[in-house]
């Protein structure tokens, strides 16, 4: 009777494959547990707000064309902060309306009590100037603000 080899050990391809296997599996389950903080959601968000917006002002620039700017600030804490871009002009039939919402965590703050802006094209200003500031849902400042002033022109602050 003969016996078969037996193994001693793994082979080097068993136990890379094996530590691929944990690494992928530990690295979902980090992903899952790990939330982002609301001082990093607002600062993506100021960037993303700052990018839309300077997308809409070369747009109008290149197609000759005004648009409105509105900013919905819902008190409900589950439903988020958004603005609409409604196109003026030749170009509103074609992109009649825009729209970018805020991540629900994220709340935002205008200065002054006006929520609707016009940009026109043709002198390449905005009415009237605006600075908007994310914050918690609790109020509490986080630091992070976007400034369109009235020449048009996008400015981002950020407290790190």
């Amino acid at each position: 009777m003969t016996r078969g080899r037996r193994r001693k050990a793994f082979s080097l391809t068993e136990v890379l494959i094996g530590m691929a296997v944990v690494l992928t599996l530990s690295a979902g389950l980090f992903n899952t547990l790990r939330t982002e903080s609301v001082q990093e959601l607002a600062k993506r968000d100021m960037d993303n707000l700052r990018q839309w917006l300077d997308s809409a002002i070369v747009r109008a620039d290149r197609w000759r064309c005004s648009f409105y700017l509105s900013v919905y600030m819902p008190s409900n804490l589950s439903a988020p902060h958004f603005m609409t871009l409604r196109w003026l002009g030749r170009h509103s039939g074609s992109a009649a309306g825009e729209k970018f919402s805020a991540n629900t965590k994220v709340r935002w703050r205008l200065n002054g009590t006006c929520r609707n802006f016009t940009y026109r094209w043709q002198t390449h200003t905005v009415t009237p100037a605006f600075v908007i500031t994310a914050c918690e849902a609790s109020g509490r400042n986080t630091g992070e603000a976007l400034t369109l002033s009235l020449r048009g022109l996008l400015r981002r602050t950020s407290s790190q």
